[in-house]
């Protein structure tokens, strides 16, 4: 069993649902920034005098939505003047980007909001299509927010969220909390509902068709040319590269599931995995999941330009052992929770 456990240890190395509360906590600390730092809205010059007000974030689905205000202050006139309300409609697609301020001598930053298919301003009830829009403030509290948009963003792909966010609804309200009309639970709201399940009988399990799995050939290969007794066979082993076409290693999550029988007895097989873990120094604990017995653990792998938080489930019905391990830089529990939730056992 000793090759068992280092095979699976190489498996490592080869390398969405969030719940409703952590969402709504995503949404809450983007919102509480907006709330206690100034920003300054994007106008014809650095210094316009404008003075801006109540900037809000909310979400519709599938926009993230910016409102505000900017005034002139009293009796102060200017040509061409641009007050008014304020709306930035806002595809999910859309990049959120930190540039240092060249006025600002280090100390002041600018979020861009950029989208090459168009971000869609309203301008006292006039729609305009523009690809960017910037907010001006110093740059520890542009990086914050960005951070956070990004966060909110990743949570609202992660659970494939199509309700609303800071806006009253059947859904949510702006603290984030349910409306009493919402026949929802939170289950039903943050569950993505309208993908399939694409089944793999003889690996004994089935996975929503959003996880498009392919057969992982370097394992495999890997695996046949070490010798193993007939009490071990690999019955499939599977990968999937997600968002892997972004080319963004922030939104990239490197998902492995492998599927086992072996014909000794189950709980010695897992006693000796643990020792594995152990002797490798990660973090676990006992966890019973969909019918299995078995345990949750946790490492990092070391990617050059990032880490890789690593988290993974090894656990057994019978004489089948299935590993489901998913690796991210960001939310690796939320991505970890959303492919447990997407997968059934046969």
């Amino acid at each position: 069993m000793k090759k068992l456990h280092i095979l699976i240890l190489l498996c490592f190395c080869l390398v969405g649902h969030a719940q409703n509360q952590d969402l709504i906590n995503a949404y809450n600390l983007v919102t509480n920034t907006l709330d206690r730092y100034e920003f300054e809205p994007e106008t014809e010059n650095w210094n316009s005098g404008y003075d801006s007000k109540s900037i809000k974030l909310t979400y519709n689905y599938p926009n993230l939505i910016i409102s505000f205000y900017l005034e002139l202050p009293k009796g102060r006139i200017r040509d061409n003047d641009i007050s008014g309300t304020y709306k930035l409609i806002c595809p999910l697609s859309t990049a959120f980007v930190v540039e240092e301020d060249k006025y600002g001598n280090g100390k002041y930053a600018k979020l861009f909001f950029r989208n090459s298919n168009g971000i869609e301003q309203v301008y006292n009830g006039k729609s305009t299509l523009i690809e960017e829009y910037y907010f001006l403030s110093t740059r520890l509290t542009i990086i914050k927010l960005c951070d956070e948009l990004n966060t909110l963003k990743e949570h609202i792909l992660t659970s494939q969220y199509k309700g609303a966010l800071g806006i009253s609804s059947s859904t949510s309200s702006p603290k984030g909390k349910s409306s009493n009309s919402s026949k929802q639970t939170p289950q039903s709201i943050f569950s993505p509902t309208e993908y399939k399940y694409k089944y793999y009988n003889e690996s004994g399990f089935a996975i929503k068709e959003v996880y498009k799995l392919e057969k992982d050939t370097l394992f495999i290969d890997a695996f046949k040319r070490q010798n193993h007794t007939e009490e071990l066979e690999l019955i499939s082993a599977y990968t999937y590269f997600q968002n892997a076409e972004t080319q963004n290693p922030y939104r990239i999550n490197v998902i492995n599931i492998v599927v086992y029988r072996i014909d000794a007895p189950a709980e010695q097989t897992l006693a000796e995995y643990k020792r594995s873990l152990i002797a490798n120094r990660f973090l676990f604990n006992n966890k019973t999941w969909n019918g299995l017995q078995g345990l949750e653990y946790y490492f990092k792998q070391d990617m050059g330009d990032v880490m890789l938080n690593t988290i993974a489930f090894y656990g057994y019905k019978g004489n089948r052992f299935y590993l489901i391990q998913i690796g991210a830089v960001v939310l690796p529990e939320a991505k970890y929770k959303a492919l447990l939730n997407a997968i059934k056992i046969l």
